[in-house]
């Protein structure tokens, strides 16, 4: 798996600010009636994935009565691909059931006022073979850890160790061991696992970053640490008063942080749905996730002074008003380009996220349970590191908003990660979720 420099993942977030708007609905959202101009249908689909659904969107804006719309296909759709067409709007939906390619024609005819308008495209559709799957599976969050480090770096200058019996340090951490192009390990708060004093020793690393203050990873395991590495590693840790202390301290560290972005992804520090597919994301723009008190009626001013050190241009919360309130969405709004991204649930969350930023395909995707946190930790700093996407689903299934995403990013890969305690055999082979 390749290790993608920090300038080769560069985008911006107002780019990413413009796909979330593209690509938030999951079905056709309806748009303003169409004018008596010549109509302008859209190709929205040129690849899918057999057997996973493609997002509907209206080809052309729907009208309304008195005028009438008439959608035409000339040429082959992909079988399981159909046209929806009524007399107001047109859209295709369905779920291609084989990988082929198809090259199909669509007209659009508009009747307004006894005048009848007509536009057309060519279109092309790809639909590319069901992914390969693999899992990568430890007998603990732990040797998880180490196992999907192993996978992914012959060696690292930089490692990362949180803890893994809570969520929000290893949280903060996941997008800067991302940018950094390093793995995050995790350990227990008393000591590090055999399984990852061995990673350790085998990626040989120069700096070994603890991210949480001594309660949350102890004295003990920073000198477990320095005994198993030698005088060949120096060990830093990064702390704070409390979660959101760390999160500031670790972003704002000159060597080992990411001291200077234009933009900002905020998410809450008191759950970690929102937070754990955001660090490939922010990973793209070599931006930070910073974790703030969602339920607060503002930016604290330590938070202000980390974003203003920062020099931040553009923020974007992560996850709903119930995760990070209206109020500090005003406050950011009153300094910053603000975008919120944000859904009914963690799975339409982490899916609108990921179609935000990822609008190519991709090499491979990595899949989490959206239940449990540590399996996503680790992951979200490996997928990150390779530019590509983590999303989380249920136990038994792949969550709707996921399957559209992968219908649409046409991974070649996807990698479970966790074994089937977290995620059961039924995602082996990518069973969707019924629909309602």
């Amino acid at each position: 798996m390749p290790v993608l420099s920090s300038s080769s993942r560069r985008l911006t977030l107002g780019a990413l600010a413009t796909a979330a708007v593209l690509g938030a609905a999951l079905l056709p959202a309806v748009a303003t009636s169409a004018s008596a101009a010549i109509p302008s249908p859209t190709c929205h689909h040129s690849r899918a994935v057999a057997g996973f659904p493609i997002t509907s969107q209206d080809l052309v804006a729907p009208v309304t009565a008195p005028a009438t719309l008439k959608a035409m296909i000339d040429g082959t759709l992909p079988d399981g691909v159909t046209l929806y067409s009524d007399s107001q709007r047109a859209y295709l939906h369905g779920t291609p059931t084989k990988a082929s390619t198809a090259q199909y024609a669509i007209t659009i005819a508009i009747t307004e006022g006894g005048k009848t308008t007509t536009g057309s495209v060519e279109c092309g559709l790809t639909v590319s073979p069901a992914p390969t799957v693999s899992r990568i599976a430890g007998k603990d969050r732990f040797e998880q850890s180490a196992l999907l480090s192993k996978a992914t770096f012959s060696t690292a200058e930089t490692v990362y160790l949180a803890s893994g019996e809570k969520f929000p340090d290893a949280l903060s951490a996941s997008s800067v061991a991302a940018e950094h192009s390093a793995p995050l390990l995790l350990t227990t708060t008393a000591r590090v696992t055999d399984e990852v004093v061995a990673e350790l020793k085998r990626l040989t690393p120069k700096n070994v970053v603890v991210v949480g203050g001594p309660l949350a990873v102890a004295p003990a395991v920073v000198d477990q640490v320095k005994a198993a590495l030698g005088t060949t590693s120096t060990v830093t840790r990064i702390g704070g008063a409390d979660r959101f202390e760390v999160s500031r301290n670790l972003i704002g560290d000159h060597t080992f942080g990411i001291p200077a972005s234009d933009d900002v992804y905020i998410a809450t520090g008191t759950n970690f749905p929102d937070a754990l597919g955001a660090s490939p994301v922010a990973a793209l723009i070599d931006a930070p996730v910073l974790l703030v008190n969602g339920g607060a009626t503002s930016l604290s001013a330590p938070e202000k002074a980390t974003l203003s050190a920062l020099g931040a241009k553009s923020t974007s919360i992560v996850g709903g008003p119930a995760a990070v309130g209206t109020a500090i969405e005003s406050d950011l709004a009153k300094y910053y380009v603000m975008t919120r991204v944000s859904g009914e649930d963690r799975f339409e969350v982490n899916a609108r996220l990921n179609d935000s930023a990822f609008t190519k395909t991709v090499d491979t995707l990595y899949l989490a349970s959206g239940s449990n946190f540590p399996d996503a930790l680790s992951g979200g700093a490996a997928a990150g590191t390779q530019g590509n996407p983590l999303a989380i689903t249920e136990k038994n299934c792949i969550s709707g908003p996921i399957g559209f995403s992968i219908g649409r990013l046409a991974p070649a890969k996807i990698v479970i990660l966790g074994g089937t305690a977290s995620l059961g055999t039924a995602i082996d082979s990518l069973t969707l979720c019924p629909t309602e």
